[in-house]
Formats: structure tokens, C-alpha cells, sequence
């Protein structure tokens, strides 16, 4: 069989041919040419002749599309119909060997409107049909249709090429991609061909001999080259203004970013004024009271919130916080409540709310809102989330014995309205937004409703786990490891095991000991059965010792399973190299690449466990595949990125990200992925001016998002603009110093300043501003540790602060350990602790703690980079 860049080849010389200069179709037959000969036999007066004429012709393909030309614009209609047909099945790569399938849903496409065009594009992606699809899409001259199947083509011709690249057909992946648009988006993977390939250099040598011609081919090739300056220039030329921008932002200026972007779903006015503001600071020209006036109207509107909503935003972003807070407070008291708890700003919160804050009356505030719930169950939602919300307060700042004062009307609400109880009882175990409940309290009220029923407590797991067997499952087999045990004692058992709620007593190594201790005892019939929840318990509760237990004993399965066993199969590796079996690991990966040759992820992911188990060489190997399949796609690029980043490899991993940014479409959400990712590392380099350009855009992509709490808006802020002082420091001290200091006032008690402010202070020579700065965190957290004694929460956010600042690292350690009491496996914790450990130059200490913290979560891609930094790191 010819190769597919051959029919490709012929198919599109074909296209071109001057018409004129071949011979007319009623010209004899050239002697020995059997396509003239077939195309005489169209008009045959024979039906049966005529069929064998068109099938023969089918099966010559590129070789007869000339005379076929011909013959259509020729005088015999039937001739005429007959090579169409055959001409357009040609073109469409349909053989006699096509599945049936395949040519029917061809066929129907071209008789069908926009969407069911794009419905059968993915039909024949599941065919994987992707000749036939490019195919299709370049014969297609209805516009409409054309941009509804985009996105399906592009990645079609990336699926395509790297199953003929895997498979050692680099011929037929050209072809494919060759088929793509031909515009920026398109070309993208085929310059990222050439540059893996070798052939870019030759590509870029005939795209500046073209001179203007074809300037987004060479900007592709720019991109792919990784000279932001030639592409800048190129973008300029091939009007790609977007383009422009992210090359801008890339080497620190976010102003053209800002500007080019598309209007979202917010008030474009508002919108606009936001970036008026924020290229006003970004200057470093300071922002009146006038600069806001044009927001005066929005915050006074009637009816709809969402310009109140987006002014907010505007406020916080710009860390205008005094209007902001007072703004939020009225909109929505308890969302205000919520953001003051977080800062730590506990008078705040509850004044906010109604409440004393020297002498908060819990009682009174709980039965006003309870007598809402109990008069009009069905129509109390807002109560009702109130409540929880306090609860959530409560637990977080070990008010233990203030919540009692729910129980009663919990109580009568268990009697009144089963069904609300339930709805309310489920959100006190897991809070909806925070994925965090008031446990302590779900859990004393559930056992007293319950009690001893054996229904009602079917009733509340069904409410609390879900409605599922493997719950189901674990609750029975309780009650035959320990037959000694209340329902009320297995409840808690069921909590401990799923991690949900405080566990000081270690209910949960009870629970396992029994466990594994009745498997060690079981027929074998019924190993596997038990060893499957096992895994099961572990997948859901982040636990690396279970997990890796039973998955070592189901590995077989595993490795054999097609569908159910890929999801199994991630956590298993992910665990595996939590628990640094790189070579376990990298045996597993290459299976499945065995299966999967085309995954460039794969290829990255095996390549950092086999360089971390010590096999260099074939860990090169498979960098070199993840290099040839990825094709320019930014979404793949931020996966390898992630692979390499699993394991350790971080350099790696942040080439890989600003790959992404460089050649991906910043509209798209795994650029956006990406973005966060490179700030994130830039600021850790310390390359203050693009870490300030990239968290400037971070704050700006973040105007829309008017349902989240004003802190993350502040955090943004923040990391923004320290990196921008930092930047700025040599050129302009006091006021790069001034802006330090309002970033710091901010977030005063929030432990996100640990994660890079003051690390980044002491790199710049700013020690004697961090201690200062960290002072102050510290005497605001104090007297909070103080009124709420058994808020473990504020106790790990003073020792983390402590820890990063190498600050009162004794009365840190208090501080955690206290926090580690009521809960011993809380991996936040323990990587506290191991924090401090390790500023007091104590690395095996360190490890050993962060070895703890990846054992209760081991997917916590923050707790891998800090064992990885622990281990290999400079001491701070």
C-alpha cells in the first residue's frame, strides 16, 4: 500500500492541474492506461459494466483523479455522475475497504445542517476516522459550519499525527497535519513537527525568503522557536495583536495583555475602569478618591447586585479594601462574615452578623434563625445556610460547648421536617463551598437522632456518604470486626476511617488494624473482595500506607484492567511515588505506554520516575518521545509540565509551562493553567518583573469572578505587587518599601504571606522589614490563640508565619504541636512542623515530618514540592 503522504501528495498536486492540458475524455483510450480505459467504460450501455468501471476506478484512487476531472466536465451525464461520485468518495480517502459505517456517516454530512455536521465530525472521531475528517473540513464552504467544527479538527489532525509519529510514520503524520487550517491556531503543530523534527532551521530559512508572504506561518515558527523578540516582530507583521500581548507579558509589561482582552460577562464599563485603575498603579502614579467616583453609580444601583458585585471587585483587586469590606458587608453579611473569620478579624466578623463582639450572644442569634427554619422549613434556605455557617465558625474556633445550643432545635427539627434535618444535618458534615463541615456537632446530633436505629442510621450514611454500596459495604463489615460495637462507636469508626472530622483518639489505625487483621484470616475467595474496598477507603481518604498495601496486592488486576483500572491505575502511581518507588513506578508507566505510544504525558511521566530511579539514559529516551508527540498543544504542554514536576523536576517542568504560554491560545483554560503555574515560579526564581507582569493578569482574569470571597481577590493583589516593589526597589526604595508595607497590612494574619512574601523579603535583603512585619502578624494572632484556645486553625497559620520567617521557632513548635493534638494527622501540620525542622537546618528531621504529612495526603502537589524541596533544597 502506498503511504498515506503519498495519496496525500498526489491528492493536492492534483488539485492544481491545468485542466486545459490534459487530453479530452472523447480521445481514444492511450494504449495500456487503464484508467482511460475504465472512464470509456462509464457510459457503457451495460448496467454491470458500467458498476465494474466505477468500483475499478475506486480502487486505482489518486491515479484516476485526472480523467475523472475530466469525465465530469465532460459531455455523458452519466459518465459525469458517476466519476463525481467516485472523484469525491476519493477525496474523502473512503476504499472499498472503509468501514461501512464510516462512509455512511460521510455521506449523511454533506446533506446536513451546521449542527448535525459537527455531531457527525465526532461520530467519526469515535470511528477514529481522521483522514475522512480533515478531509471533509477542507471540502467544506459553508463558513458557519467550518467554525463549528473547528476545535474538533484541530485536535483530530494532533491525534492523528502522533498515532502515525508513534508509530514510526513521521510521513503520514506531516500529511495530517498538513490538513490543518491555515491560520495561527492551525499551524502551530505543524511548525512544532519541524522543530522536532530538525527541520525548523530550513523551515525558517524559506518562510524570510517569502518575505511578506505567509507572515503567520512565520510567526508559528517563531513561537515554536522560542525567540520571543523575532516573534514579537513576526506578530507585529502577521497583525496577531493578542499574540503581541502575551509576548509583552512574558517579558514583563501586562498593559497590552490588559487591553487586548476580550470583554467577559461583567459590566464592560466597570470593566474598563478596572484596567484604567490598575495601568494607573501599575505605573506607580497613586490612585484618589476621584479616580473611583465613576463606581458611585454601580454601588448605588437598585435591582440587580451584579454591578455592586463587580464594583466590589474592582475595590478588593485594587486593594481599596476600607470601601470594599464596607460594600461587602451590606451586600451580603454573611459571605462578609466569612471573609473577616479568614483574616482573622474576629470582631469584625461577628459585628457583622449582629453580634456582641465582647459578648457574643450565640444562643439568641441561633434561635432567631431556627425559628425560621421551624416555622417555614420548606422556604428557609438562607436561615439555614446561616446557621451552618456559624456552626462552621464554631468548630474552626473549638466553641464546643457554645454550639450545644443547637441541639434542641435540631431536635424538634428531626420530629417537624425529616427531610430538612437531613438536608441540614448533611451540610454540618461538609460544608458546600469551604469542603469543611462542624463535624463535632453533625456527629452528636446525628447519634442522638439515630440512637440505636438501625434505619435511621442507614438513613443519615446515606445522607452524609452518599447513596452507594462501598459505604453500605464498610458499615456491615464494621459490625463484624468489632460485633462488641454500638452503632453510635461504629459511626464514629466510619468518620475516622474517611477522614472527616478530628480523630485525637486514632480511632483510625483501630479500624484498619481490625481490617487488615480479618483479611490476614479470610478464605481466599473473599480477599479480594475486601482488599478492593481497602484501596477504595484509601483513593477516598488520601492514605499512601492502606492504599499502597492493597494495591500491591491487586497489582495484577490492575495492570489487566482496560476501563475501570485507568483511574485506579493514576492514584497508584501518584501513591507509588509519594512513597519515592520510582522504579515501581516507572515499570508501571512504561506498560501503559505500551498500550498508549502516542500520550506524550506518559512519556514524561515515565521519563521523571526513571530519572529519579537512577536510569538516566532511557529516562532521556522518553523525554525525547514527550518532545516529538506534544505538537504545540498547550493543554498537553501543562501536562508534561505537571509529569516532570511530579517528579521532582521542576526546572523541566517550568520550561514546559512557559512553553504553553508561549505557543497555546491565551484564551483557552489550560493557558490560563499555565499562567498561574509560571507566576508561581517565577516568583520562587525571584524574577520579581515578570512574576509581578503574570500576577497582575492573574488579578486582572480574576475581575469576573464575583461568587468568590474577597480574600483570594486580596491574595492576587498581593502577588502582584510585591514582586513589583521588589522590582522597583533600587530605582525608588521608599515607595517600593510603602507599597511592601500596605501588601503586608492586607493579609496581616493570613498564612499566605509565608508561602512567598517574607521568603522573598530576606532574598532582596529585607530582613530587618520582615521581622518587623512578622511581628506585627504575630501579636494580631496571639491574643486570637488566646480567646479561642482549641482553634487549632489560627495555631498552624502563627507557626507557619513563624516557620517561614525564621521567627520564634520555639513557640512555633508549642503552637503546632497543640494544633497536631486533636489532629494528628492533619498533613497542613505536619508540614508545619517539618517546616520549622528544616529552619532549624534539621533535614532529616524535615523529611521525616513531610514523609509523615504525604502519608495523610498524598496527592497534595504543594506537600510533594515541599519534601522535594526539604530534600534537596538550600536551607533558608
Amino acid at each position: 500500500m502506498r503511504s498515506v503522504w503519498c495519496v496525500a501528495f498526489c491528492f493536492a498536486m492534483t488539485l492544481g492541474h491545468d485542466a486545459g492540458a490534459v487530453s479530452s475524455p472523447e480521445e481514444p483510450a492511450a494504449a495500456g492506461d487503464p484508467v482511460a480505459k475504465e472512464i470509456e467504460r462509464l457510459n457503457n450501455d451495460q448496467f454491470k459494466v458500467r458498476e465494474e468501471a466505477t468500483r475499478k476506478l475506486w480502487e486505482l484512487g489518486q491515479a484516476a483523479v485526472p480523467k475523472l476531472k475530466e469525465a465530469i466536465s465532460g459531455s455523458d451525464p452519466e459518465a459525469g455522475k458517476r466519476a463525481s461520485a467516485v472523484l469525491r468518495k476519493i477525496e474523502l480517502d473512503i476504499t472499498p475497504e472503509t468501514p461501512e459505517a464510516v462512509v455512511a456517516l460521510v455521506e449523511r454530512f454533506s446533506r446536513s445542517n451546521v449542527d448535525d455536521k459537527q455531531r457527525i465530525i465526532r461520530e467519526l472521531r469515535q470511528q477514529r476516522a481522521w483522514r475522512q475528517i480533515l478531509k471533509l473540513y477542507s471540502l467544506e464552504t459553508d463558513t458557519g459550519a467550518r467554525v463549528k467544527i473547528r476545535a474538533d479538527i484541530e485536535i483530530v489532525a494532533i491525534i492523528a499525527a502522533r498515532e502515525s509519529l508513534a508509530a514510526g510514520k513521521p510521513q503520514d503524520a506531516l500529511s495530517f497535519l498538513q490538513m490543518t487550517p491555515d491560520d495561527i491556531r492551525g499551524l502551530m503543530p505543524l511548525a512544532d513537527f519541524h522543530r522536532a523534527n530538525g527541520t525548523l532551521k530550513d523551515e525558517l530559512a524559506k518562510a524570510m525568503t517569502e518575505g511578506a508572504g505567509r507572515p503567520q506561518w512565520k510567526l508559528a515558527l517563531q513561537r515554536v522557536a522560542g525567540d520571543l523578540k523575532s516573534a514579537r516582530t513576526a506578530a507585529d507583521e502577521a497583525r496577531e495583536p493578542r499574540i503581541e500581548a502575551v509576548l509583552d507579558l512574558l517579558e514583563g509589561d501586562p498593559l497590552p495583555f490588559m487591553r487586548s482582552s476580550p470583554a467577559g460577562e461583567g459590566a464592560p464599563s466597570i470593566r474598563q475602569l478596572y484596567i484604567q485603575l490598575a495601568e494607573k498603579r501599575w505605573r506607580g502614579e497613586p490612585l484618589t478618591s476621584r479616580d473611583f467616583d465613576a463606581l458611585q453609580p454601580f454601588m448605588r444601583g437598585s435591582g440587580d447586585d451584579s454591578n455592586r458585585w463587580a464594583a466590589c471587585s474592582v475595590y478588593f483587586l485594587l486593594g481599596e479594601t476600607t470601601t470594599g469590606e464596607a460594600l461587602f458587608s451590606k451586600l451580603s453579611p454573611m459571605s462578609a462574615f466569612r471573609h473577616y473569620d479568614l483574616l482573622e478579624r474576629i470582631p469584625e466578623a461577628l459585628k457583622v452578623i449582629g453580634l456582641d463582639p465582647a459578648k457574643p450572644d450565640y444562643p439568641a442569634w441561633i434561635a432567631k434563625r431556627f425559628k425560621a427554619v421551624l416555622d417555614q422549613p420548606d422556604d428557609s434556605d438562607q436561615e439555614r445556610l446561616d446557621l451552618t455557617t456559624l456552626a462552621l465558625f464554631m468548630e474552626r474556633r473549638g466553641l464546643r460547648k457554645e454550639m450545644e445550643a443547637f441541639d434542641p432545635f435540631l431536635a424538634k427539627l428531626s420530629i417537624d421536617n425529616s427531610e430538612v434535618f437531613m438536608q441540614f444535618l448533611s451540610s454540618l458534615f461538609g460544608h458546600e463551598e469551604s469542603g469543611t463541615g462542624a463535624v463535632s456537632l453533625a456527629r452528636r446530633v446525628a447519634s442522638a437522632y439515630a440512637a440505636d436505629d438501625e434505619a435511621k442510621w442507614s438513613e443519615i450514611i446515606d445522607n452524609v456518604f452518599g447513596d452507594g454500596d462501598e459505604i453500605d459495604n464498610w458499615w456491615t463489615w464494621m459490625a463484624t470486626l468489632d460485633p462488641a460495637a454500638k452503632r453510635a462507636a461504629r459511626f464514629d469508626g466510619l468518620l475516622a476511617l474517611m477522614r472527616l472530622g478530628n480523630d485525637p483518639a486514632d480511632l483510625r489505625s483501630r479500624w484498619l488494624k481490625l481490617a487488615w487483621d480479618a483479611i490476614g484470616t479470610m478464605p481466599k475467595d473473599q480477599v479480594e473482595e475486601k482488599v478492593s474496598m481497602m484501596a477504595s477507603l484509601a483513593t477516598q481518604s488520601g492514605d499512601l500506607s492502606t492504599g499502597l498495601k492493597a494495591w500491591d496486592l491487586m497489582q495484577k488486576e490492575i495492570s489487566d484492567e482496560e476501563e475501570d483500572g485507568t483511574d485506579r491505575r493514576g492514584i497508584y502511581l501518584l501513591y507509588l511515588s509519594a512513597a519515592g518507588r520510582w522504579q515501581d513506578a516507572a515499570d508501571l508507566w512504561m506498560k501503559l505506554i505500551e498500550k498508549n505510544p502516542s500520550r506524550p504525558e506518559f512519556h514524561a511521566y515515565a521519563a521523571a520516575c526513571l530519572r529519579r530511579a537512577g536510569k538516566n539514559t532511557e529516562a532521556a529516551e522518553q523525554d525525547a518521545w514527550a518532545e516529538k508527540l506534544v505538537l504545540a498543544d498547550a493543554a498537553t504542554s501543562v501536562r508534561i509540565g505537571q509529569a516532570y514536576s511530579y517528579g521532582g523536576d521542576f526546572k523541566r517542568a517550568s520550561q514546559w509551562w512557559e512553553r504553553a504560554l508561549i505557543q497555546g491560545d491565551p484564551d483557552e483554560e489550560a493557558w490560563q493553567a499555565a499562567l498561574t503555574l509560571h507566576g508561581v515560579e517565577r516568583t520562587e526564581a525571584g524574577d520579581w518583573k515578570r512574576a509581578a507582569a503574570v500576577n497582575e493578569v492573574l488579578a486582572f482574569s480574576s475581575f469576573e469572578s464575583t461568587g468568590e470571597l474577597p480574600i483570594k481577590k486580596l491574595r492576587l493583589r498581593v502577588s502582584a505587587d510585591f514582586p513589583r516593589a521588589l522590582d522597583q526597589l533600587g530605582s525608588d526604595r521608599a515607595r517600593s518599601i510603602a507599597q511592601l508595607e500596605k501588601s503586608h497590612s492586607l493579609l496581616a494574619a493570613d498564612g499566605s504571606l509565608a508561602d512567598y512574601f517574607f521568603p522573598s523579603l530576606r532574598k532582596a535583603g529585607l530582613v530587618d522589614q520582615q521581622n518587623a512585619w512578622f511581628e506585627k502578624s504575630w501579636q494580631i494572632l496571639k491574643p486570637v490563640i488566646e480567646a479561642f484556645p482549641e482553634g487549632e486553625n489560627s495555631r498552624n497559620t502563627a507557626a507557619w508565619l513563624a516557620a517561614r520567617a525564621l521567627m520564634r521557632l520555639d513557640e512555633a513548635e508549642i503552637e503546632v504541636n497543640r494544633a497536631l493534638k486533636s489532629s494528628p494527622d492533619q498533613a497542613a501540620y505536619l508540614d508545619t512542623k517539618a517546616e520549622i525542622a528544616f529552619a532549624r537546618h534539621d533535614r532529616k528531621r524535615a523529611l521525616e515530618l513531610s514523609r509523615q504529612s504525604l502519608e495523610s495526603s498524598p496527592l497534595d502537589e504543594a506537600l510533594r514540592h515541599q519534601y522535594e524541596r526539604y530534600r534537596t533544597g538550600s536551607f533558608p
